[in-house]
């Protein structure tokens, strides 16, 4: 029964590992997510930042310009395609 369990032993360290891997692999996004979440709570308690700069960065605002409209199509053609549109 002794040397069972030590025969074994690099079977079981071996399959263990593999499923550790396996399971990194997979889950790489929610570790990255939680590594993410736990510096970003330190640095918001870190007063380092008030001589950095911690803020996220500003947005600019539109000046309120509207975009240009595309002509309308009427049967299939539209006055950008150059195209002689009649109204009836």
């Amino acid at each position: 029964l002794n040397n069972a369990s030590a025969d074994g032993e690099w079977a079981t360290d071996k399959l263990s590992m593999a499923f550790l891997i396996v399971v990194i692999v997979l889950r790489r996004s929610l570790i990255y997510r939680i590594i993410g979440a736990v510096l970003s709570s330190v640095w918001f308690f870190c007063p380092l930042q008030l001589f950095v700069g911690g803020g996220r960065p500003k947005k600019v605002a539109d000046n309120g310009a509207k975009k240009a409209k595309k002509p309308k199509k009427l049967g299939g053609k539209s006055e950008a395609d150059g195209a002689k549109v009649k109204i009836n």
